[in-house]
Parts: C-alpha cells; structure tokens; sequence
C-alpha cells in the first residue's frame, strides 16, 4: 500500500512552525555586524540531504532552515512582517542593499515569489550560525559569510530510498525522483546564474551514497568549523 503523500520524509522536512506558535525561528537579537556564518544545504532529492542538514545542525549548536520552513515564512505576510519588523530598520536596509546588488549584477531573476525568498534569506544570514536547505541560498548570503554544500548519490541510490521510504513500487519511485530533479533544475536555472557554472558554485559537493550519512556529516562539520575558525 502507498504511504501518504502527506507523511513528512526526514530527508524533506525538518519542522514547520505551528500556527500562532514562532518557536526558534526568532532569536532574542540581532548581531550589530551583518557576518553571521551560515551553512547552506543544497540536495538532489532521495539523498537524505535534508536528513544530513538535520544532524550538522544539531552537533553545531546551529538554527535550522528547512525549504518548507523558508517558503512558509516568505509566502505568509504575517510571518514576513512580524520578522522584519523584529529585525529593525538597519537590517532591514541592508538585507535592500544586498537585494539591490544581486537583481544590478543580474545574478538572480526578478519575480516577487524569489524576492520574498530572498529577503527572508538574507535577513535571517543576518543572524548567523544558520543552516538553509535548498531554496537557493547558496546563491544569496554573500560568500563571506557562506559555506555551499551540495549532497548528491546516484539516482538507482535515490530511487531505492524514495521506494522504500514512501512505500512505492521502484518505477513510481523512479518517477518521483525524475519529476523532482526537473522541478529543481527548473527553480534553480530559471532563478540564480551562477548555477550555470555548476559545479564551481558550490564549495563542496558530497556523495552521501560512496560517504554515507556519518561521514558527510562529519566532513561538512569540519569543514564549516575550519573555514570559521572554531
């Protein structure tokens, strides 16, 4: 039997903030310089990269951001304003300087859906020690203040986790997974040029299927805590 669309798979979802409730996701201030150190999460789908995220973010001490999570916070304007207005005129200004310099560079495609996303993204790169998945953050917090890392396993791999996870037949699970790719391709290359010179805009890119999930989490761990210092 098919399992429920609906039931959250650890590799996709994190959290998701409960109405009325705002959890962790506002912190109780904001730091006076805008060089947080963030950790942003890219994936393919079926390779446990929001699972990985998860756990670096646990053992970092660090606040989490999972794609559902961003696109929640971007798409509901009581969040949206309730955020902004916690952050403050001086991080709301230049979260508007770091907008206006992606759209004058023209590395990112003017829409108000990515928009909203990135403004939600930079403003929360404010706060540092944050882990984003997906959402194309990589490609919005300045590379100061950024690790890019990119989780990838072989599609059989994917196919094989996606199968047995949702409970599908492997062909079902084959086209869920191909149906995914294209959709991100499709966010990705219609949003953010530097995506073009893949795979120079990451700064590491992990097979989680060659590593396994022990040892790309660890790799990702010293790697952010070498490029910060700590």
């Amino acid at each position: 039997m098919q399992k429920n669309d609906n039931t959250p798979r650890p590799d996709l979802f994190i959290d998701f903030p409960k109405h009325g409730y705002r959890g962790d996701l506002f912190p109780d201030s904001f730091p006076s310089s805008f060089t947080g150190h963030c950790l942003c999460i890219s994936r393919q789908f079926g390779a446990r990269g929001g699972s990985i995220a998860a756990k670096v973010a646990k053992k970092l001490g660090w606040q989490i951001y999972s794609h559902e999570i961003l696109q929640y916070m971007a798409s509901n304007p009581a969040a949206k304003q309730e955020l902004f207005d916690f952050a403050g005129p001086k991080i709301v200004d230049w979260v508007q300087g770091q907008w206006s310099q992606l759209v004058d560079e023209k590395r990112i495609t003017r829409t108000e859906e990515v928009e909203d996303l990135a403004r939600v993204i930079l403003l929360l790169g404010c706060i540092g020690n944050t882990v984003f998945v997906g959402s194309g953050a990589g490609f919005l917090v300045p590379d100061v203040n950024r690790l890019h890392a990119r989780i990838i396993a072989p599609f059989e791999d994917r196919a094989s986790y996606i199968s047995q996870y949702d409970r599908l037949t492997l062909d079902d699970s084959k086209d869920k997974v191909r149906n995914s790719d294209e959709r991100r391709v499709e966010f990705l290359h219609g949003h953010f040029k530097a995506v073009m010179n893949e795979p120079y805009c990451y700064d590491l890119i992990l097979n989680s299927s060659r590593l396994g999930e022990d040892c790309t989490i660890q790799t990702i761990i010293q790697a952010t805590r070498i490029k910060y210092g700590f």
